[in-house]
């Protein structure tokens, strides 16, 4: 009788509100790294979204950033955060964000949903991106969020999704309007591939400009935080690298102009 109840309950639903019920079956919550079949669907579904080309992190990198959570190894804490999406028990989606208190800012590293999720994944991006504001403002004093995106075609489809989904939560983003290159993942790296930042404001105010100031402020971050905690303190490669993060800045503080656009 329930059975039957929950059927009709759900038919009624999805007559008078078409997708509506496939939305309510999208669960999101943090990836569970205990759960050894939620963690091998996540690496499919990684490697299905970012097939490793050397300019991302592999699964087990990724994964290993939730085996140390908050950073404890490292030389600056952060709040690693992994959500994933849920359809009948199965991982159809996910994205990271790292989050550094000692700033109040984060940064979204990967945010993807497999390709065979067809109709019921446009509900994906809105209900991660959802549950990753509730946790950085009810959690955390987030403050501003970066994104870094490429300049191919498949990546301005992403961009224009993202700046939909963060509008639909009363979130504006913003394009950085200079020319940014990702700084090397590790001291092996060879690529600095040049991309587009964005920001997204969560509690601070942006119009249509920052200061220098202010953009070298985002992207010390980037670059000291996000992408500076790759090595440990006691590895002999630590300094080295943030040495090398150093002259990436002091390149930007030379040729910035005093006022960077922002749309």
């Amino acid at each position: 009788m329930t059975d039957l109840f929950i059927k009709f309950f759900g038919f009624i639903i999805e007559f008078f509100l078409p997708g509506k019920l496939k939305e309510l079956q999208i669960k999101i919550s943090r990836l569970d790294i205990s759960n050894l079949k939620e963690i091998q669907d996540f690496i499919e579904v990684y490697e299905e979204t970012f097939p490793y080309d050397g300019s991302n992190y592999t699964s087990g990198e990724l994964l290993e950033l939730l085996e140390d959570i908050h950073n404890s190894k490292k030389h600056v804490t952060a709040d690693n955060i992994i959500l994933v999406a849920k359809f009948k028990d199965s991982i159809v989606g996910f994205i990271a964000c790292f989050y550094y208190p000692e700033k109040q800012y984060g940064i979204i590293g990967y945010f993807g949903k497999t390709k065979s999720f067809r109709e019921e994944g446009k509900y994906v991006g809105t209900k991660l991106l959802k549950k990753l504001k509730t946790i950085l403002v009810e959690e955390h004093k987030c403050k501003l969020l970066a994104f870094e995106l490429e300049f191919n075609k498949r990546d301005k489809t992403k961009a224009f999704l993202f700046k939909s989904y963060a509008k639909q939560l009363g979130l504006s983003t913003y394009e950085l309007g200079f020319d940014y290159y990702r700084p090397k993942l590790n001291l092996q790296d060879t690529k600095e591939e040049k991309l587009t930042l964005l920001v997204i404001p969560i509690s601070e105010t942006i119009t249509n400009s920052l200061s220098k100031e202010k953009v070298i402020d985002i992207l010390s971050f980037i670059h000291f935080y996000c992408y500076g905690d790759y090595y440990e303190p006691h590895d002999t490669m630590h300094q080295e690298f943030q040495n090398y993060m150093q002259s990436r800045i002091n390149f930007y503080q030379a040729n910035l102009p005093d006022e960077v656009s922002a749309k």
